[in-house]
């Protein structure tokens, strides 16, 4: 259909006389003098438009077409006044925003360069639009609610709360249990009452499978049934945990849960373990450090019904005996199904009432031990290096501040067979050279020495060096005996060290420093109370 054009404002020509006037709302032809190209009787000079000319037909078009217009006015007599008493040339239109166009002429009546500059202009607005097409499809709002799940879950915990308020698309993303894999919810029980209506089912919405509570003044056991596939619960520093919110919580059978940890829980008691070992049988960690309530009974009642427990930590229980391990090793009188055997790893740190006899029954019973800690256990002697030597499996030992560990321990343990890839002996203040002489001829696999406050020197580290070429990590910090002469041996032998702890060693110099930095996979240096000279 061909385009219409209203003139809106009207621009005067210089020549133009002044008295002719034009109403702005006044079409410029009609049917009774219509001006017509292919007539030469009607043909008359034009106006000379702008952008546009006039085209006689019965719609009172004007058409672009500045081609035709000057190859007719060759051909045009003297301009005279036209139908409309105007002066040719007096008036020239303009194109403005608010012009109301119908849809275009057929392109065969425009000129050529007008034709171009339309197509340039439809080209220019595809590509826009072409780029806004693209710039849509690209940007972050675009991906698939998977993918954005994937890319939350790199984020920290409170960014993960962040973006869940940008949108209702990423809040959903945000809540997919992708994100929240491996987080651990940290709680102040408080007002249940109110809690369970938001905050449970948020944790389950979420797949959070690991809670920690902070503080606990309700009871636990609505907790529990809150979270229903909960698999770890980290209950440390809860004094106000009494053994009967304890027993009443895991009264129940809780299959999902894996990991308890109920460290600094004082009140905790053999009635609660009880309940534990009777309902939570696919426990895999229970840590009862520094529950001084724990007596040997609870050791009976774990070996009895936590047959798939691999870490136990019973740091600082110390009403635990050598009875209990003989009862956790499946060797006392009243164990009638074994032990633990695939207990891992086991802390006794503090327990002071272990003698050797109770590493003769892990020795005999744990046969799966990989680690154990035996920190600031003073009866324990050089006799029960000779058990745990037995250990074919044991790879981390921890005899620190152990009194009465001295160079012959050394001996039995490297004698014997033993395979242990990481040894802590620090302030055992009776292992020296001759005890680094022993573990240099027969603990071949460490890869990781502490000899921190050892009264070891130099001819002791020269030993180490040449022989555990794989060692890692060297800690002999507060060895005041050590000068350059030691670090030297240490550089020049120990090529694979990554971390060595030079705190405290007042007689080295930048002389043997220099040589230890000089390790090129070096990774940390410890230097503490070192004194430059």
């Amino acid at each position: 259909m061909p385009m219409v054009l209203q003139a809106n404002l009207l621009v005067w020509d210089r020549r133009a006389p002044a008295s002719h006037f034009f109403s702005p709302n006044q079409n410029i032809s009609n049917n009774n003098n219509s001006i017509s190209n292919n007539n030469p009787q009607n043909q008359q000079h034009l106006p000379h438009l702008q952008h546009h000319v006039l085209n006689n037909n019965s719609n009172n078009q004007i058409v672009s077409n500045q081609h035709n217009h000057h190859q007719q006015q060759q051909h045009l007599p003297p301009q005279t006044p036209d139908a409309f008493g105007l002066e040719p040339s007096a008036i020239k239109f303009e194109q403005w925003s608010h012009v109301t166009h119908l849809p275009p002429a057929p392109a065969s009546l425009f000129h050529p360069l007008q034709l171009s500059t339309f197509e340039s202009r439809a080209l220019q607005q595809q590509q826009q639009q072409t780029q806004v097409a693209t710039r849509s499809q690209t940007h972050i709002s675009a991906l698939y609610p998977e993918i954005l799940a994937i890319i939350f879950s790199y984020l920290d915990v409170p960014d993960k709360g962040r973006v869940a308020q940008v949108c209702k698309a990423w809040r959903d993303a945000a809540y997919h249990k992708t994100v929240w894999r491996g987080v651990e919810a940290r709680l102040h029980v408080r007002n249940l009452a109110r809690t369970n209506a938001t905050l449970f089912p948020s944790l389950v919405r979420r797949g959070i499978k690991k809670v920690q509570v902070l503080s606990l003044r309700r009871n636990l056991k609505e907790v529990v049934q809150g979270v229903p596939n909960l698999e770890t619960l980290n209950l440390i520093g809860c004094f106000n945990l009494t053994d009967n919110l304890a027993s009443s919580a895991f009264s129940n059978q809780i299959a999902s849960l894996n990991s308890l940890n109920l460290s600094m829980c004082k009140q905790i008691s053999d009635n609660s373990i009880g309940k534990i070992a009777g309902n939570l049988q696919n426990l895999e960690t229970l840590d009862l450090g520094g529950c001084s309530g724990i007596t040997n009974g609870s050791l009976m009642l774990i070996s009895y019904g936590l047959k798939k427990l691999k870490n136990l930590n019973l740091r600082s229980c110390r009403n635990i005996s050598d009875q209990g391990l003989s009862e956790l090793a499946g060797l006392g009188p009243q164990c009638r199904n074994g032990g633990v055997t695939s207990l891992e790893t086991l802390s006794l740190q503090d327990c002071q009432k272990l003698s050797d006899d109770s590493l003769g029954f892990i020795a005999a019973g744990l046969t799966n031990l990989k680690s154990i800690n035996l920190s600031f256990c003073a009866s324990v002697s050089d006799n029960g290096m000779k058990h745990l030597a037995k250990m074919a499996k044991l790879r981390e030992l921890n005899l620190r501040s152990c009194d009465n560990i001295s160079d012959m321990g050394m001996a039995y343990l490297a004698e014997g067979g033993s395979r242990v890839s990481a040894l802590d002996v620090s302030f055992c203040d009776k292992i020296g050279d001759q005890g680094l002489l022993h573990i240099s001829q027969g603990l071949g696999h460490l890869t990781s020495l502490s000899l921190n406050a050892c009264p070891v020197s130099d001819e002791g580290l020269r030993r180490v060096a040449k022989t555990l070429a794989h060692l890692k990590t060297l800690n002999i910090g507060q060895c005041v005996r050590v000068t350059d002469v030691g670090l030297t041996s240490i550089a020049e032998g120990l090529q694979n060290l990554e971390c060595i702890d030079l705190y405290g060693c007042t007689k080295i110099s930048t002389v043997g420093l220099k040589k230890v930095m000089q390790l090129k996979g070096l990774l940390v240096l410890n230097l503490g109370l070192w004194q430059k000279r």
